[in-house]
């Protein structure tokens, strides 16, 4: 098993298309790092693919269980619609230093946090927190380690996403409440609205039309 790679999960054309252009990114950062596509499909560029048969529209079946198809001890789980411009290492140290995963916060809190997902799906994660104090994670963006701990939280957001089957955030805020991990917070140039300095995010680039 490699010490670290990134792992992506690209599920139709437009999201197999953004995910290319993701690697092209990081690789003129780091062109020796492995990566790891989960899809459907045949995908060149000297990755290693992992075939998995589409579950949903997004992928997200895929996503919430990015831990069972990682080869890498630490890993950085990343959208198909992101763009590396900077040095990502910070991310993977702090894992090496004992956090399990490390994530950049949404720039909507308290009750604008989850303003996209559905009704019912946001309730149940505002049902467990102050929805006045809620610090969103983005999931676009995430640095885990492998642990025992971590597998049960990547487990609980499997389950959690399960709940409902839309969008994967309201899931991840359920699944660290019931499984707490020692958390190491990026600024905002790591998740960024396509200006990001370190990693950009191009959002909705890689989605498609539900038929």
């Amino acid at each position: 098993m490699s010490e670290r790679g990134v792992v992506y999960i690209a599920y139709g054309a437009p999201a197999r298309r953004e995910t290319e252009k993701s690697i092209k990114s990081l690789r003129r950062v780091h062109p020796a790092l492995p990566v790891t596509v989960v899809s459907d499909a045949h995908f060149g560029m000297g990755v290693n693919l992992r075939r998995v048969p589409e579950r949903d529209m997004g992928g997200r079946w895929q996503k919430t269980r990015a831990y069972e198809y990682s080869p890498y001890e630490l890993t950085l789980l990343l959208d198909a619609d992101t763009r590396v411009h900077g040095t990502i290492d910070t991310g993977f140290a702090a894992l090496a230093d004992g956090y399990e995963l490390a994530v950049t916060a949404s720039v909507n809190a308290g009750e604008r946090c989850l303003w996209h997902v559905a009704e019912a799906d946001r309730e149940a994660a505002f049902n467990l927190y102050e929805a006045d104090n809620l610090l969103a994670m983005q999931g676009g963006v995430i640095f885990f380690r492998k642990c025992r701990r971590v597998q049960r939280f990547f487990q609980a957001w499997a389950r959690e996403w399960a709940r409902y089957g839309d969008k994967d955030m309201g899931a991840l805020q359920r699944a660290i409440y019931y499984h707490p991990l020692r958390v190491w917070w990026l600024g905002y140039p790591w998740n960024g609205v396509k200006g990001g300095a370190v990693i950009a995010h191009h959002f909705g680039a890689a989605q498609r039309d539900r038929p």
